[in-house]
């Protein structure tokens, strides 16, 4: 289980997510003003995705499945990104809100799903190779 690199790649992306949502609370301070329901969102999307990289870990013996739960979870982190960017499109062109109260962390807490979103790639092709890997060694036999 540990010997694989997905499965390195799949606990850096729930530790990134997990990290994420430890650190939130500064940014979501900012556009909490705006959107009432960012909160639950972000919460919401950010939990699942990683329970769903945690979950995909022990699924080391089913491949096929474990390939498809990664992608669950690629498709869960980028619905993420896609909410954290477009409130942070709306709030910059608020002239009335002020993005400089979240700062650098405020920053690079919104960048940590981007790169879990990475590492959750890097893991499904980890699995990929692995497939195919297991299919040309059946082919031999």
């Amino acid at each position: 289980m540990i010997q694989r690199v997905q499965t390195v790649y799949l606990l850096v992306a729930a530790l990134l997510l997990g990290f994420f949502l430890g650190f939130v609370d500064l940014w979501l301070a900012v556009a909490g003003d705006a959107f009432g329901w960012l909160g639950a969102v972000v919460y919401g999307l950010g939990g699942l995705t990683a329970a769903v990289a945690l979950v995909a870990v022990f699924l080391y013996k089913q491949r096929e499945r474990q390939a498809k739960v990664i992608l669950a979870a690629q498709w869960l982190d980028l619905a993420l990104v896609l909410v954290m960017a477009a409130a942070l499109g709306y709030l910059s062109f608020r002239t009335d809100a002020d993005l400089t109260a979240a700062g650098a962390v405020g920053i690079a807490v919104l960048l940590m799903p981007v790169l879990a979103y990475v590492a959750l790639r890097q893991a499904r092709l980890g699995v990929q190779k692995d497939i195919d890997l297991v299919r040309s060694m059946d082919r031999l036999r």
